[in-house]
């Protein structure tokens, strides 16, 4: 009578353990190839245990760098943008500037030729 009921229990634990590993395999699979599927379950994951896995604390690192990468290009581009205009006002106000020196130098020359002349106020 034992032998009888060894055979259908072998025949059983050898079908479950058949399935146990096919459903590792389909799982391993669908892990590895899936990379959706994988991240979902690394999500799963996380929210199971309350931990992070290197892998998301590293995707969350480069997406926060990212953003402060973009920002700095923003007011990078502002500051060029403060400098391009300060540039301009510097050469303005040097022309500006040139144009007075000449402006005095002619009215210089002027007021030396008006006292050569002799001017009567100076007696």
């Amino acid at each position: 009578m034992m032998g009888r009921l060894r055979k259908p229990l072998r025949l059983g634990a050898l079908g479950l353990g058949a399935a146990v590993l096919a459903a590792s395999l389909a799982l391993n699979v669908a892990l590895l190839s899936g990379g959706a599927v994988a991240e979902r379950a690394s999500e799963a994951f996380e929210d199971v245990t309350g931990t992070r896995s290197a892998v998301s604390r590293h995707a969350a690192e480069v997406a926060a760098l990212t953003d402060a990468l973009a920002a700095e290009q923003v007011e990078t581009q502002k500051l060029y943008g403060k400098v391009a205009q300060i540039s301009n006002m510097l050469l303005l106000a040097r022309e500006t500037n040139r144009s007075i020196r000449e402006r005095y130098v002619v009215l210089s020359d002027e007021l030396g030729r008006i006292k050569a002349q002799g001017a009567p106020s100076d007696r």
